[in-house]
């Protein structure tokens, strides 16, 4: 479990997907997605290595512990029985969300 924000303040960001891949067999994704405060509860998880990885659109995506890309991402150990906590991830904006709406003629 944990929570997604937006990097810069903080706020919860609702509409992102969290995937979860088994590292060994079985590799079998799982996803989980966060309430309207950012925190989520991933599925039961059978002991292993995971890669997790957090997606929303207009943020640039991340991998867990603050890596940017799978080859580099950090995996998430679960031994039977462990809850993982403090599986967080802060989101930077993409800059198109930045720009102004513009009204089409």
């Amino acid at each position: 479990s944990g929570r997604v924000t937006e990097a810069g303040t903080g706020a919860g960001l609702p509409n992102t997907a969290i995937w979860l891949n088994r590292t060994g067999p079985p590799q079998e994704p799982l996803f989980s997605f966060p309430g309207n405060t950012g925190h989520y509860r991933s599925p039961a998880l059978p002991p292993g290595d995971y890669t997790v990885w957090f997606f929303a659109v207009g943020y640039f995506p991340q991998f867990y512990d603050n890596r940017p890309d799978s080859a580099t991402a950090t995996p998430l150990q679960v031994t039977g029985g462990q809850i993982r906590t403090q599986v967080d991830a802060a989101l930077n904006p993409t800059y198109d969300t930045y720009l102004p709406s513009v009204a089409r003629p």
